[in-house]
């Protein structure tokens, strides 16, 4: 109640401040011809809770991947187990825990999100290629399918252009860590490539902590006309991150940076070729994609997981009358995983023993959905979409025992084998989405928005192939775990004026059957994934700045109560979700061209992941300062300065139970970035 009555009366203060506000603005421009651009028309006639990320922002604040970005300007929080924001998962809307899974990641339209529970592979796109990233806040399951159920964050690259560029940026900050990017673009008629590159590296924060990363790219298209274009990418990254053991409460707060070793090490390759039709006329705009995409990865030198999925998309919007749009898409995508340990290896004289883990775990799903756009009146405005997905998911698990012998001729003793499990589900359901957008003026709007969840399993969610707890009689497989199904209830209010916008929300989240690490009855009394009863989770996100041009101030928050509202544990907390977290921050130009930041950022307290029970003690809150400095020499260059966690601040974005994995300390980097 508190959170709600605090959200209404800084959106009411708002929304009168804005009225004021834009009723003095009118009355001096009403001799002034006035163009909106086009991004806030589309902010106003979006019914989602939105920010919009440009590549200027990007390059002037010294960004290494998506979430670190989105951590400094969003309220989403960058959980990670490294400290090392590249390799963070997102969270938003009151997920914790496998958060990954509910916030959907398109890259110029082709989902990013694994099969299984894997992170997404971050360090495979280059933030110097990246034009623009869109973040939607709360579910968005009709239009984009699995995994929106929190969000959706939209990523556009740098791939079509008639201007000749090239573009170059490097990083030095602390602890070794640098990078250096490289973009350029060429054309010539109606013809065009582009190339990238980037090289990154840190020496890590905690020992056991070094990451590096190399990525390749390039393009090339062709303008079929000034509607069409036609677009071959290829992408290739290898890299490389450890992760340093976890410490103890008391070990985090008097040496963060210690690790005795690296309980796991990753090191990726990754190669991905797409093919991309794109159309945007007054009449018509949509895309086309087919694109393939593999990963190898040696898991601490005991374990491969080798991936590759198929993947094609396509959505069109077309005016059908001057008063309604209709749109329809389609997704379908194959995923291949196939992953091999070994464990238990023992030596006996001159032969060697050892168990051999293989899955081979196949995933198949198809999306179809299908919408429409109707202009009630010139400021009002309904949106709503229908889709249905499926999902096959195969999964084949053995186990082998071999013994081999080092004497000569080296052989092989013997191998026996045993098929743990080979089986097979499909899995389907509806999701559907509903929106009213009201336009108050030309420069202000409301929204609000019903959708129906629905997100199957991932493939380690419902089978556990990676042999988790070693038992013979463990679960592998459970055809019986349900995919999540759930609604979510929205209103907004969006204010961009020439000085002050506000952007904001309040929503309620209802899930069924939502899957969990959870304590389960299994013969040997291990814990699985399962579905927990219903959950609940009512909040706020709310943004709003106040800009001249000399100064200006900003802040985000994100109110969130989450909680069990049925079975054992009703009335307790989600695990690892604050009840709050946001940022304040503020900005002075002394001169037209240097520009000067102080942030200050803040979460609350929590339980730590998979405490169900709320029994142990909660994570501490935790708050920190950056200050930034951009100086800008002319158009074509310009440079930054910055600290990160200006006190030093102690603190941790993952925590299971007793294990602590601290956050990065204080953080010098300066940067350059040319454009020609």
């Amino acid at each position: 109640m508190k959170i709600f009555l605090t959200f209404v009366f800084v959106i009411a203060f708002a929304c009168s401040y804005a009225n004021e506000n834009n009723s003095a603005v009118e009355g001096i421009l009403d001799d002034v011809e006035v163009v909106e651009s086009r991004f806030d028309e589309m902010q106003l006639a979006l019914p989602n809770n939105a920010t919009f990320i440009t590549s200027q922002e990007i390059s002037e604040n010294g960004i290494n991947s998506v979430p670190e970005i989105l951590s400094q300007k969003t309220t989403i929080r960058a959980l990670t187990y490294s400290g090392n924001p590249n390799d963070a998962n997102l969270s938003m809307r009151g997920f914790g825990e496998n958060c990954q899974l509910r916030v959907a990641i398109v890259v110029d339209g082709v989902r990013y999100n694994r099969a299984d529970m894997a992170n997404i592979p971050w360090l495979t796109i280059p933030m110097g290629n990246i034009e623009n990233i869109e973040l939607l806040r709360g579910a968005n399951s009709a239009r984009y399918g699995n995994n929106a159920v929190a969000g959706v964050v939209s990523i556009k690259t740098k791939d079509i252009s008639k201007d000749d560029t090239l573009e170059v940026s490097g990083m030095y900050g602390s602890w070794g860590t640098y990078s250096a990017n490289a973009y350029g673009s060429v054309s010539y008629g109606d013809s065009f490539a582009t190339v990238n590159a980037r090289r990154y590296y840190t020496d890590g924060y905690r020992d056991f902590s070094e990451s590096w990363a190399n990525n390749y790219g390039g393009s090339v298209g062709y303008f079929i006309n000034e509607n069409n274009s036609f677009t071959l990418k290829g992408v290739y990254s290898d890299s490389y991150s450890e992760y340093a053991n976890p410490v103890s409460r008391e070990e985090m707060k008097n040496n963060p940076r210690h690790a005795t070793s690296a309980t796991t090490i990753y090191e990726c390759e990754s190669y991905t070729v797409s093919a991309n039709f794109e159309r945007d006329s007054a009449l018509s705009k949509g895309f086309s994609n087919l694109s393939v995409n593999t990963y190898d990865r040696i898991i601490s030198k005991d374990r491969t997981n080798n991936q590759y999925d198929i993947t094609f998309s396509t959505e069109y919007e077309i005016e059908v009358h001057q008063d309604w749009r209709a749109y329809f898409g389609a997704e379908a995508q194959y995923a291949d995983i196939s992953v091999e340990k070994t464990t238990n290896a023992t030596f006996l004289g001159n032969k060697l023993t050892y168990m051999g883990e293989d899955s081979a775990i196949d995933r198949i799903n198809f999306g179809l959905h299908a919408g429409a756009i109707y202009n009630i009146t010139e400021s009002l405005s309904v949106d709503a979409c229908l889709r249905f997905d499926m999902a096959k998911t195969s999964a084949d698990y053995i186990e082998k025992k071999h013994r081999l012998s080092f004497t000569a001729p080296y052989y092989e003793i013997y191998t026996d084998s045993k098929n743990s499990y080979n089986e097979d589900v499909w899995q389907k359901g509806f999701a559907g989405g509903i929106s009213l957008n009201y336009k108050i003026d030309k420069r202000s709007s409301v929204y609000a928005k019903f959708d129906q969840l629905f997100r199957y399993p991932s493939t380690d969610e419902i089978a556990l192939y990676q042999g988790w707890g070693g038992a013979a009689d463990m679960i592998k497989f459970n055809p019986d775990l349900k995919p999540e199904i759930g609604q979510n209830f929205e209103i907004g209010y969006k204010f961009l004026g020439e000085n002050l916008t506000v952007n904001s929300s309040i929503y309620a989240l209802f899930l069924h059957d939502e899957i969990m690490y959870f304590p389960s009855p299994t013969p040997n009394g291990t814990t699985v994934n399962d579905n927990v009863p219903d959950t609940m989770r009512l909040g706020a996100d709310i943004y709003a700045s106040y800009e001249i041009p000399w100064c200006g101030v900003y802040s985000g928050l994100s109110l969130i109560d989450a909680r069990f509202i049925a079975g054992k544990f009703n009335g307790n907390d989600i695990p690892f979700v604050p009840h709050f977290n946001g940022f304040v921050g503020g900005f002075v130009r002394p001169h037209e061209s240097v520009k000067l930041t102080a942030q200050f950022n803040y979460s609350g307290n929590q339980y730590p992941m998979s405490d169900l029970s709320n029994t142990e003690p909660k994570v501490p809150s935790w708050c920190t300062v950056d200050l930034r400095a951009n100086v800008k020499f002319c158009d074509y260059a310009n440079a930054y300065f910055g600290v990160d966690n200006v006190f030093d601040e102690r603190y941790t974005l993952a925590a299971v139970y007793s294990s602590y994995y601290p956050a990065n300390g204080r953080m010098f980097k300066v940067g350059l970035n040319l454009k020609f």
